[in-house]
C-alpha cells in the first residue's frame, strides 16, 4: 500500500489498474458534495472494503474543512461520473444530480480526492 501526496491511497506495484471505487462525502441536510474520494487499486493489489473507502473519506472531509455538520457517504461508479460537471446528491434518490453551474458545489475532478 502507498500513500500519495494528495492523500490517495494506491494498490500492488504498479501496472494496469484493476479496480476503481469513487465516493462522494456529502451534507446530510443539504446534499451539497464536501469531498470526493477515490481508491485506485492496480493488479496485484488488495482493494479497499467499501466502509475502508467511507471511513477514509470521511476522515479526510473533517479535518480537510470545517464540516461540522452531519455528513455522510454515497459510492457512485465512476465511469457514470463526468468530471468537471457540478454535482449534488439527491437526498430523496440517494442519487447523483447535475446542478448545472451551482458556485458553491466544486465540480468532480479526477486523479486528487
Amino acid at each position: 500500500m502507498k500513500r500519495t501526496v494528495d492523500g490517495a491511497i494506491t494498490q500492488g506495484a504498479g501496472g494496469p489498474v484493476d479496480q476503481t471505487s469513487l465516493v462522494v462525502v456529502y451534507d446530510r441536510q443539504t446534499g451539497v458534495i464536501v469531498h470526493v474520494h477515490q481508491a485506485i487499486t492496480i493488479k496485484g493489489g488488495r482493494h479497499p472494503e467499501k466502509r475502508e473507502i467511507e471511513v477514509t473519506a470521511l476522515g479526510l472531509a473533517r479535518r480537510r474543512a470545517d464540516k461540522g455538520g452531519e455528513l455522510s457517504t454515497l459510492h457512485v461508479d465512476p465511469r457514470r461520473v463526468k468530471f468537471g460537471v457540478h454535482y449534488e446528491v439527491d437526498l430523496r434518490k440517494r442519487a447523483l444530480k447535475q446542478v448545472p453551474g451551482h458556485p458553491s458545489t466544486p465540480p468532480l475532478r479526477g486523479g486528487r480526492g
